[in-house]
């Protein structure tokens, strides 16, 4: 499988991974895979990019440019090749039966990748936009109507803690007993915290916490709405704010969306996100009008849940509202602890 001028070199490693970057313009947006191999110099000497999925059918082939047509150094045969992903490990075994390959932590793979994530220049403030394919500025103006009510009922003021949790169900997104965190109860940070699951906010908490002793954790993907000040907002998004004409409940409250995938990297809005926040927005508003019921739910007494059929931009929409989620405060605190 390698070419005849070729010598043997020691070990190599490879990986399989999300680049720290999203691809628009193609529909949904999504993160492209990275396959790469690095020789035992810790030399880059293929890779290859393309769609979730569409790598691992190609590894072998991978492997054999990387061998034969190295990018840097002399074409060299590895006597093994060490991968941290099973599958990728499994996909060469049955390509390269004669190979060792390991399946182990591969720190120089992860070093490769954060010096990408590094590198990469953060996108300049003059070109954000809440615009994007797919989102036009008719849904971005019904969800900063939303934002703005819910910025008026002031949820921060109303729900006890960041830690008074608050169980959403949104079948059309395919949420299931997510847990919705309102944040601000100290007077910053206004706005609320989604995530996918109870696991996904314990994850976030214990990294937030390991953060603040110079760690650094991986976060759980979430999705925040926050409320900045204008000054806060990059030139561009306030000049399209301005273009628009968009709903501001005031100085503070200008609306930000911030989808955050693995890795920390926030990736651009699409129009589920948008309405699922719009939603969002208006269904607390309305569930925070039973404020003593809530409270007394918080504190052990009987749950509130509600069904409601909220009007967004796109149509109805139907939500479940509990309260609190499905596990306490005190209990969730426990299992971190």
């Amino acid at each position: 499988m390698t070419a005849r001028n070729e010598r043997t070199g020691s070990e190599w490693t490879g990986g399989l991974a999300p680049m720290p970057a999203w691809v628009t313009g193609e529909g949904d947006p999504y993160r492209p895979e990275m396959l790469m191999w690095l020789n035992a110099e810790g030399l880059v000497v293929g890779h290859a990019v393309g769609r979730p999925g569409e790598l691992l059918g190609d590894a072998c082939e991978s492997l054999r440019n990387a061998i034969e047509r190295p990018m840097a150094g002399t074409a060299q045969s590895p006597q093994r090749v060490r991968v941290a992903s099973p599958a990728l490990a499994e996909a060469l075994r049955a390509g390269y039966p004669g190979m060792e390959v390991v399946c182990a932590p591969t720190p120089e793979f992860d070093d490769v990748l954060q010096a990408m994530r590094e590198s990469m220049d953060p996108q300049p403030d003059d070109e954000q936009s809440y615009l994007s394919p797919g989102v036009d500025p008719e849904a971005v103006a019904a969800f900063f109507r939303a934002a703005a009510t819910l910025y008026r009922a002031k949820p921060w003021a109303i729900v006890p803690s960041d830690q008074s949790l608050i169980s959403v169900t949104i079948e059309q997104f395919g949420l299931t007993d997510a847990v919705l965190s309102v944040i601000g109860q100290m007077g910053q940070s206004l706005g609320f915290v989604l995530f996918s699951g109870i696991d996904d906010y314990l994850s976030f908490v214990a990294a937030s916490d390991a953060i603040e002793r110079g760690l650094e954790p991986t976060l759980p993907t979430h999705f925040a709405l926050n409320f900045e000040r204008k000054a806060e907002l990059s030139a561009g998004l306030r000049n399209e704010i301005a273009e628009f004409g968009w709903d501001v409940a005031g100085p503070r409250a200008y609306p930000w969306l911030v989808p955050v995938d693995k890795d920390l990297l926030v990736r651009p809005l699409t129009a589920d996100d948008l309405t699922i926040a719009e939603v969002l927005a208006l269904a607390l508003v309305r569930l925070l009008g039973e404020k003593r019921a809530l409270l007394a739910a918080w504190n052990g007494s009987e749950a509130v849940t509600r069904s409601l059929r909220v009007p967004a931009h796109g149509g109805d929409v139907a939500v479940t509202l509990r309260v609190p989620h499905g596990r306490t405060p005190d209990e969730t605190w426990n299992r971190i602890g």
